[in-house]
C-alpha cells in the first residue's frame, strides 16, 4: 500500500475560492437560511404595492392614477377652483378629512353671518327715512313698524346665526343629496368623509367670493347666477373622483341636486304659507 498526498484539486461541485475566501467568477451562491420562499398560491407573483403616496383605487373610466399631494389648505382651494380636473380632485383623496372640510365650511358660513351684519349697518341709517315713505304712501305706521321691525330682524344678530347655521346645515344637506344622487346613477367610490371634502374646497372659496362679489353692484349677477352654476360644474368634476362616475354622469347628479333643492324650497314655501293661513 502506497501513500498518495491530498490533490489540490477541489471535488466536483464544490466553488473555488481565491486566498481571500471569495468565490470567484464561476461558482454558484449557496441558498440562503431555511430554502427559497414557495411561490405564492393562485400562480405568479404578486405585483408590487404601489410607490408611498400614490393614489391607487380602482378605476372603471380608465382615469390615470394620481400622486397624492399633501398640500396646504389654501393651496388645495386654488387648484379646486382655477384647475377643477378629476386629476386634481383624485390626487386630494388621500388628504380627506372631517377637520379640513369642518373648517372650510364653518369658515364660509361664519362669514355668510357676517355678510348679513355688514348690509344690515349699511342698511340702518336708512331705515327712518324708508319708514316715512310707507307711512306716507299707505299712511299706516303700524305697517311701516312691522317692516322696519322686520328689517331689522333680519339683518341683526338674530338674522346673522340664522344664516349661518342655514348656511352650514345647507352644505351637508347638498352633500348628502348629491352622495346619494351620485350612488342612484352607478357610483361606487369613496365614503361620505372623502365625498364632503371634494365638495368643501370648491364651495368654501367660491361662496367667499360670491360675498365679496355681492357687494360689488354690477358684479352681483356673476355673483347669484355665474359663481353658482361653475360651483355645480366643480362639484360635479370633485364627483368622477369620489364616486367613481363617468362625466356625464357627474353632470347629471349635480344639475338635478339643483332640481331637489328648488323642489325643496317651494315646498318649505308652501308649507310655510299654510301655517301661516292656519294662524
Amino acid at each position: 500500500m502506497s501513500y498518495e498526498p491530498p490533490s489540490d484539486r477541489p471535488s466536483e461541485g464544490t466553488p473555488t475560492t481565491d486566498m481571500s475566501g471569495s468565490t470567484p467568477q464561476g461558482g454558484y451562491t449557496p441558498p440562503p437560511a431555511g430554502g427559497y420562499a414557495s411561490p405564492p398560491p393562485g400562480g405568479g407573483y404578486a405585483p408590487p404595492p404601489p410607490p408611498p403616496g400614490q393614489y391607487a383605487a380602482p378605476d372603471p373610466y380608465g382615469y390615470p392614477p394620481a400622486q397624492a399631494q399633501s398640500r396646504n389648505i389654501f393651496l388645495s382651494y386654488l387648484n379646486a377652483v382655477i384647475k377643477p380636473t378629476t386629476a386634481n380632485y383624485a390626487s386630494e383623496v388621500p388628504n380627506a378629512g372631517w377637520g379640513k372640510t369642518l373648517i372650510g365650511v364653518l369658515t364660509a358660513s361664519l362669514l355668510t353671518g357676517l355678510f348679513i351684519l355688514a348690509v344690515g349697518a349699511s342698511i340702518e341709517p336708512n331705515l327712518p327715512q324708508i319708514e316715512q315713505q310707507i307711512i306716507a304712501q299707505d299712511n299706516s305706521p303700524d305697517v311701516a313698524r312691522v317692516t322696519i321691525n322686520t328689517i331689522r330682524a333680519i339683518f341683526g344678530g338674530g338674522g346673522a346665526v340664522t344664516t349661518f347655521l342655514l348656511s352650514l346645515v345647507s352644505f351637508f344637506v347638498g352633500a348628502g343629496i348629491l352622495y346619494l344622487l351620485a350612488r342612484l346613477l352607478g357610483g361606487q367610490g369613496s365614503g361620505f368623509t372623502t365625498h364632503s371634502y371634494l365638495l368643501s374646497i370648491s364651495y368654501t372659496p367660491l361662496r367667499i367670493l360670491l360675498l365679496v362679489l355681492l357687494f360689488v353692484p354690477i358684479l352681483q349677477f356673476l355673483a347669484l347666477i355665474a359663481l353658482p352654476l361653475y360651483q355645480l360644474f366643480c362639484a360635479a368634476q370633485s364627483m368622477t373622483a369620489s364616486q367613481r362616475l363617468t362625466p356625464s354622469k357627474a353632470l347629471a347628479a349635480a344639475f338635478l341636486s339643483l332640481l331637489v333643492f328648488v323642489l325643496l324650497g317651494c315646498f318649505c314655501s308652501i308649507l310655510s304659507s299654510l301655517l301661516s293661513f292656519g294662524r
